[in-house]
């Protein structure tokens, strides 16, 4: 049994049952539209106005249809590929369905990789469905069909290997959603490497042809040859010994932890500090913020995950602090620290905002709260209060970076203005996550799939708002303002604006503005899943409310129930319940 090797009939039975599901094609159909979409945008920012384009002009629009493809590709993939793996051994192990595989003659090898190739061939498909698009483009001229087929062969060698990635967290993780933070955090680590070396002045060639987007868009964006075939399988072969070992690792060690168990190890009692005493809620006063207070207790991944993030942030803060008094104000160091600091957080934000109700509604203790009699809107805004509490400490940093790196001569409040606007727009963004998640969740049934959208719209959304205003479909001198939009760019532009000359009276409203538009966006979408969480949820709806709002009426009435001009009052509350 150990000796067998191959994909055996795990990867025939899950190959079969997604193949046939119009998820795998209608992903694959809103893949391509995406990319034509960036190609219209490219084309009607190139100046269609233009009657009498040239040879060069086409060749030049060729070459920015380039970096907008091969961007999106490989973006794409990164989400993808984890999503669509990360709950290929934790999903079953926690359902149960694990544990029939493992009474079976079925070896290792077999269900680790029919498992892996069953997600690793639909993400494969998600590739090669960009290159016709690609080579279509490629006859305007100006595009390279070697540098084409190079970027096609890393986004290939990419999906394997974050595929192969998130199926080993698969193997030790519990839960769908810290496979996902554990994946992504990995993969933000490793994107970061050459953008941190290069700020401290380190440009080694042999490092940044290690970063996915470096070597795919070396072509165009450094110079004409600097990197070839050679570069291509080099990196291809990297990615092919690391995704080997990787499989070996999950192959060993599969049976020994499947066969453990899903119960989570004992821990410590989580110590807290006396005066948070103060701030916790009651369960006379906030029972839905309590009971989360209480449940939502972070595993070992989850808060090994966040205390890498703050370690990380608060060094370069700290790092870009100390630089701003060399040199007398902020640099590059203090927009890196704030600016990719932030977008990071708010990535971890829209996984734990996502899944703080999914979760719940998956394992089924959900149902419990629904039976309360707890009005709808209570758990509702309980559970947005819960997953929004995050997002204060995400702002520390920017706003105590912003305001001692900024330097002023004769104004004192463009300092406080600054870091007034930076904590606005931070608690905006947070607010606006916390409401997508929430409603993701509400709106989609599966954990993995409610978690990978919640991640997919932030990360289109913020990178989103670049593409458009690199392009020329904004009115003249407007892009600076619409970048502030997105969550890269906003937290350190009233710094800089400060910083370069005093804050003129037409900017003074570009923070506030966006301000303004993500609040009433998390309104709306609060609004939008209290409109539906009764109907997604299958909660009983009397009166226009939910099941619970009239007992929890009759609770605090003494008794007296409201039936238009009648009154009457039950005899107990088994005989009010049953009414």
């Amino acid at each position: 049994m150990d000796g067998r090797w191959g994909l055996g009939p795990v990867f025939a039975s899950e190959w079969q049952t997604g193949s046939r599901s119009p998820r795998v094609y209608a992903i694959r159909a809103g893949f391509v539209l995406m990319l034509l979409a960036v190609l219209g945008l490219v084309w009607f920012s190139g100046g269609p106005s233009n009657q009498h384009q040239t040879l060069r002009d086409f060749a030049e629009t060729g070459s920015e249809f380039f970096f907008g493809l091969v961007g999106t590709q490989l973006a794409l993939v990164l989400l993808a590929a984890p999503a669509a793996t990360a709950g290929a051994i934790c999903l079953d192990r926690s359902r149960g369905s694990l544990t029939h595989l493992l009474v079976t003659d079925l070896s290792d090898p077999e269900i680790v990789l029919g498992k892996l190739a069953a997600r690793l061939v639909p993400t494969i498909g998600l590739v090669l469905c960009a290159l016709p698009v690609q080579f279509l483009a490629s006859l305007l001229g100006g595009i390279d069909p070697t540098a084409l087929v190079g970027a096609s062969v890393v986004a290939l060698s990419l999906a394997g290997f974050a595929c192969s990635l998130a199926l080993t967290f698969s193997v030790w993780g519990r839960k769908t959603q810290e496979v996902l933070l554990a994946t992504y955090a990995v993969l933000l680590v490793w994107l970061l490497i050459y953008p941190t070396f290069y700020a401290f002045g380190y440009d080694w060639e042999w490092l940044w042809k290690l970063d996915p987007f470096q070597l795919a868009m070396a072509p165009y964006s450094t110079s004409p040859g600097s990197v070839g075939w050679l570069d291509y399988l080099v990196f291809l072969t990297v990615m092919i010994a690391a995704s080997v070992g990787l499989i070996g690792v999950s192959i060993w060690r599969f049976r020994a932890v499947a066969a453990s168990g899903d119960q989570p190890r004992r821990s410590k009692a989580r110590r807290e500090f006396r005066w948070l005493g103060r701030f916790r809620p009651t369960l006379d006063a906030d029972p839905i913020l309590w009971r989360e207070w209480h449940r939502d207790r972070p595993s070992r991944w989850t808060r090994a995950i966040w205390w890498l993030y703050y370690v990380l942030i608060f060094a370069f803060g700290a790092l870009a602090i100390m630089r701003s008094f060399k040199i007398g104000g902020p640099d590059e160091m203090a927009i890196y620290a704030i600016g990719f600091g932030s977008a990071i957080g708010f990535l971890l934000l829209s996984v734990d905002s996502a899944t703080s109700l999914a979760e719940e509604r998956a394992r089924g203790s959900l149902d419990v709260l629904m039976t309360t009699p707890l009005e709808t809107r209570s758990i509702v805004w309980g559970k947005w209060r819960a997953s929004f509490r995050r997002v204060l400490s995400l702002a520390i940093m920017p706003v105590l970076v912003t305001l001692v790196c900024v330097e002023v001569d004769e104004h004192a409040w463009e300092r406080w203005y600054a870091g007034s606007m930076v904590l606005g727009l931070m608690l905006a963004y947070g607010a606006a996550i916390t409401s997508l998640g929430l409603a993701v969740a509400t709106w989609v049934r599966r954990l993995g799939r409610a978690v990978a959208l919640c991640v997919g719209i932030y990360v289109v959304g913020t990178f989103g708002i670049l593409f458009i205003a690199a392009t020329n479909l904004l009115p003249e001198n407007s892009e600076e303002l619409f970048m502030v939009g997105s969550p890269i760019i906003g937290p350190f532009y009233p710094m800089i604006r400060t910083q370069m000359s005093p804050v003129e009276s037409q900017r003074l409203w570009v923070a506030p503005a966006w301000i303004g538009v993500y609040t009433v966006s998390a309104g709306l979408l609060l609004l939008a899943t209290l409109a539906t969480f009764d109907r997604s949820l299958g909660r009983a709806r009397v009166g226009g409310e939910g099941s619970g709002s009239r007992l929890a009426r009759r609770l605090r009435s003494g008794g007296k129930w409201s039936f238009g001009r009648s009154h009457h009052k039950p005899a107990s509350l088994r005989h009010a319940w049953e009414e």
